[in-house]
């Protein structure tokens, strides 16, 4: 989830991927002129054309942040084809290689580590069987040298790209667990449900969600009593008890004892179902410290999301079935039944907060 939710890379590779394409279509405008102008090479002004307006197609999309992962591995491919054709058709120089040479830069850039990987190798193959082809079966001995110079300086940025973009997803992936998960816990964190959320509104279509909020019962008496230490463990061994049924995804510590599960796709009877499933399991399980038993029951609040519900409407409207629950003698579940135009509009009060 975090690696989804928190990925900085497609925020860069959009940027890049405007500034890449934009390039390739001024690029490809100026070669498809020339081609078709001053060289009458209509053949080959007509793939430069051609990759001009795909270009400029992947252009507009990346700055509308439209574009998927086949419009980029497409706009990769494109390239590929085009440096193929140009070294295998057109005169070769120093100056050619310099573009082979900077493609794995550019593959792990607009790519992920792993399609990165395969398209530097696609490329690297396909350059070496033109060039040997060239040196071997048609006799373009002067393309020996630049073989040479291909081989060393190609593998050489290749490395470079390849470890690079390795030590960079594993910062990002650092960094991004750090802000998405509770310290304490290990659970994911109130930042992590609302990016959730907004990844759901973005994505749902005809996606369903039904949000529990989890408070135990009488928590502060238990720091009380046996310290905040103990207080920890119990907060620790609780989420990973939560974990056993609904999963490391949908699990948030949004509060001190407080916990928020997000099911997506599941109706509202089998919410319900899960919430009851947590509250036999943590009431039945034996909290031991220190030859210390404690007892501990939790209560649950349940709410499904309509359209136009924002994230702060689903909390306000758990939470007022949990403080149901708690009012009702807690350790039990409410199902929240408040149509969508009755949606609350208050919070819970400070004496209702002090209570609970």
């Amino acid at each position: 989830m975090d690696a989804k939710l928190f990925d900085h890379s497609h925020t860069i590779r959009a940027s890049l991927l405007s500034g890449v394409s934009l390039f390739s279509t001024a690029v490809s405008a100026c070669l498809a002129l020339f081609y078709l102008i001053q060289l009458d090479s209509i053949l080959t002004g007509a793939i430069h054309l051609v990759f001009c307006a795909y270009s400029l197609h992947i252009y507009f999309l990346a700055k509308k942040n439209q574009h998927t992962e086949r419009n980029v591995r497409n706009f990769v491919y494109l390239i590929i084809l085009i440096i193929t054709y140009g070294n295998a058709c057109l005169p070769l120089d120093n100056y050619n290689l310099l573009w082979i040479t900077l493609c794995p830069l550019l593959m792990y850039a607009l790519l992920d580590r792993r399609h990165g990987f395969y398209a530097s190798i696609a490329i690297f193959v396909l350059q070496l069987c033109i060039l040997g082809y060239r040196v071997f079966h048609v006799g373009d001995h002067s393309v020996a040298g630049l073989l040479v110079n291909l081989i060393s300086s190609y593998c050489t940025v290749w490395l470079i790209s390849h470890i690079y973009e390795g030590n960079r997803r594993d910062v990002e992936q650092t960094l991004s667990s750090l802000a998405s998960r509770d310290a304490l816990t290990s659970t994911h964190n109130r930042l992590a449900l609302t990016t959730a959320f907004g990844h759901f509104e973005r994505h749902r279509h005809d996606e369903s969600l039904s949000l529990l909020i989890i408070d135990l019962d009488f928590f502060k008496s238990i720091n009380d009593r046996y310290g905040h230490d103990v207080g920890d463990k119990v907060l620790i061994e609780t989420s990973q008890l939560i974990m056993q049924i609904v999963g490391d995804d949908n699990l948030y510590r949004i509060g001190g004892e407080e916990f928020c599960v997000t099911l997506f796709n599941q109706s509202v009877d089998h919410a319900e179902t899960v919430g009851e499933r947590i509250r036999h399991l943590v009431a039945s399980n034996p909290y031991v410290y220190n030859d210390q038993h404690i007892h501990l029951t939790l209560s649950v609040g349940i709410c499904s999301y309509q359209p136009g519900h924002h994230l702060g409407d689903l909390l306000r409207m758990a939470d007022k079935e949990l403080y149901r629950a708690k009012e009702s003698g807690r350790n039990q579940v409410r199902l929240c039944s408040v149509p969508k135009e009755e949606l609350p509009t208050t919070t819970v009060s400070p004496q209702q907060e002090a209570h609970l």
